[in-house]
């Protein structure tokens, strides 16, 4: 719901979503004390991505970490201000892109 709210409102937002498909620190736990992984993993995985483009959101996955900061970059650069935001930042407090 947050997310064709944010589309419909056009909110500058940017959603980091890291999902391992379970809740690995009890599985963790549960395999380190001798014990079969039970109730923390989830299956079938909800695809982020499938569902944040179905609602209009631009959305990419990233499967290392080595890549986060690449997608991170990305995202910025694909980022739309609200009009006058640029206009309103560079002319009261004289920072930001010059016109």
């Amino acid at each position: 719901g947050e997310l064709a709210s944010a589309v419909q409102h056009r909110a500058p937002v940017t959603w980091i979503v890291l999902s391992d498909g379970g809740f690995a620190w009890p599985q963790y736990l549960q395999v380190a004390s001798g014990h079969p992984a039970s109730v923390t993993d989830f299956e079938p995985r909800t695809d982020f991505v499938t569902s944040a483009r179905a609602q209009g959101v631009r959305a990419e996955r990233v499967e290392h970490g080595a890549g986060v900061a690449d997608a991170l970059d990305r995202a910025r650069k694909a980022h739309e201000y609200a009009p006058g935001f640029v206009a309103f930042h560079r002319d009261v407090w004289g920072i930001g892109a010059r016109a």
